[in-house]
């Protein structure tokens, strides 16, 4: 449940921005202006008070966190994906990311990971217990200066660059994938080792499915309304009709299939109906 709990966080944040300048300003730091002035109140040092940044900082903050975040992801999906569209979530690695991107998956995850070495307990990333091992979680952080002026938007690059290292850091970060067809990122339980075109989400996967199905249904009528013209054009050669060919093969169609069809219909064809009458002949 944990585990599942992190995977939309991380899905919230990729797609939404999971409303980070908005939750960042009314729970954590309008808290923190609050603790502030309990402090003044009861004469403890307080070094420089603690002000919320202008209402438009927050709101650019929650694009910088997705934007960011997103540039960091893709870059890594991409060391999956051969140049034909094929997508491998197995074959991902920070390894095959390159070093010239902006923000550099490599170096965020180097810098990091150095600093929460340094930190120790203190900061950076911490542990949830699974089983016998450590499964590397979220981050708690939230960047609260000690005092003045607030900046979301530094704080909002640094968060994704955390939940970018802590992603990297799990053994199912192959599930988040992105949809090859609308953008979203979505959750794939236990993914395959390739998909073929790319994976999908499930509302592009089932609308995928039906354009598939209307077209083996298009062609299915084509291939009946070939095969019946063909037999129609058999009969009027071997019966000497004096009529309009096509004429037949328009009133044999609609009385073999209840399809209506033109002339028109069967002139655009005829080279198709004529090869496949040879074959039969």
């Amino acid at each position: 449940m944990q585990i599942k709990a992190h995977a939309q966080n991380i899905l919230d944040a990729l797609n939404t921005g999971d409303r980070f300048g908005e939750r960042r300003a009314k729970e954590w730091i309008t808290p923190a202006i609050a603790r502030q002035g309990r402090l003044r109140s009861a004469k403890a040092p307080v070094t420089l008070p603690l002000r919320l940044a202008p209402p438009g900082e927050y709101e650019r903050a929650t694009e910088e966190l997705k934007n960011r975040l997103r540039s960091l992801v893709d870059e890594w999906i991409a060391t999956g994906r051969s140049p034909d569209g094929r997508e491998m979530p197995h074959h991902r690695s920070l390894d095959g990311c390159s070093l010239d991107a902006e923000p550099s998956p490599v170096a965020v995850f180097n810098r990091l990971m150095a600093e929460s070495l340094q930190a120790g307990e203190r900061g950076g990333l911490w542990f949830l217990p699974k089983g016998p091992k450590m499964e590397p979680g979220f981050i708690a952080f939230k960047s609260i200066p000690s005092g003045g002026l607030d900046n979301p938007e530094a704080a909002a690059r640094e968060y994704a660059d955390r939940l970018f290292c802590a992603l990297m850091l799990v053994d199912w970060n192959v599930s988040i994938c992105k949809c090859a067809r609308c953008g979203k990122y979505f959750e794939i339980a236990c993914p395959r080792s390739i998909y073929k075109r790319g994976t999908h989400c499930r509302s592009c996967s089932s609308h995928g499915s039906a354009q598939r199905r209307t077209r083996e249904k298009r062609q299915e009528t084509r291939n009946q309304l070939l095969n019946v013209s063909v037999a129609a054009i058999i009969s009027w050669k071997n019966k000497g009709s004096r009529g309009s060919m096509k004429e037949w093969v328009v009133r044999a169609v609609k009385k073999e299939t209840r399809s209506v069809i033109t002339a028109k219909w069967v002139t655009r064809n005829l080279p198709n109906i004529e090869g496949l009458a040879k074959k039969h002949q």
